[in-house]
């Protein structure tokens, strides 16, 4: 249950209160807080709402008499336009040192997918108020720490895309740093590099492109198009096998809350 923001993360994102649609839903960031009673430890906690954003302009069915509902019907729904139902509350845990941020994606109440919350901060970062106080913001869901490993098992290799976001420069690990000044040296924000085999061949990726791979796993996505086993074409991607970890919650000892905050190493 991980996905890595690339920013640092200050109230000013709390504040700024968006309501980020997707779907039939709304999103926010609910509640913002110390994720510790002591100040001098790092790491924040909160909660991100999502609701149903119910567009009062559609159609709307009556179950009834199965069918769409009249002008006389719609005239008893008296709802409030600042009231939204199915509220959800969804927690997460931030750490800005390593700017991880660690939620849960599925329980017996809630779910959301790591690509619907990479999504959500990708949106909610697109404010005019971030924009201009902020260098640009990314974000990447962790993928599986196997995914890499399948990909180049694939039999037969076609394309491979290689996509990196340029990481932040507290980001960058040892190898990192080599790619991260050469594209801060070019001004590039963004590199995306194609690799296509020759005609009835299959890609080879050398160590070095591998690793450029791997940095842009966590820092973009990473493609591949070929052949299975069976010689049937296929697509993978990254972006498609996010890291999920599994966890029990035991409620009698501890909230998922509590879990939460031991899995990201928190506590």
């Amino acid at each position: 249950m991980n996905f890595m923001v690339h920013f640092q993360i200050e109230p000013a994102v709390y504040k700024l209160q968006g309501l980020i649609k997707s779907g039939p839903y709304g999103m926010m960031i609910g509640s913002l807080k110390p994720s510790t009673k002591d100040p001098s430890e790092l790491g924040l906690s909160g909660e991100i709402y999502r609701f149903i954003h119910l567009d009062p302009n559609e159609p709307w069915f009556n179950s009834e008499t199965k069918e769409e509902a009249s002008e006389n019907d719609l005239q008893e729904i008296q709802i409030p336009n600042h009231l939204l139902p199915g509220l959800k509350k969804i927690p997460f845990v931030f750490k800005p040192n390593e700017h991880e941020l660690w939620f849960v994606s599925s329980d017996r109440k809630n779910n959301l997918a790591p690509k619907s919350a990479a999504a959500f901060f990708e949106r909610l970062f697109e404010h005019p108020e971030i924009q201009g106080k902020y260098p640009e913001i990314a974000v990447t869901a962790l993928p599986d720490k196997n995914s890499l490993d399948d990909m180049f098992a694939t039999p037969v290799i076609d394309r491979l895309t290689i996509e990196l976001k340029r990481p932040n420069a507290d980001d960058a690990g040892k190898h990192d740093e080599k790619f991260m000044k050469k594209l801060e040296k070019m001004h590039v924000r963004r590199q995306k590099t194609e690799y296509l085999a020759e005609k009835n061949s299959s890609i080879e990726p050398d160590n070095e492109t591998k690793l450029l791979a791997d940095i842009a796993s966590k820092n973009g996505k990473v493609v591949i198009a070929g052949k299975n086993i069976q010689g049937v074409s296929i697509e993978k991607s990254t972006e498609d096998t996010p890291y999920l970890e599994p966890v029990l919650v035991n409620p009698e000892t501890g909230s998922a809350v509590d879990t939460l905050r031991r899995v990201a190493g928190i506590d």
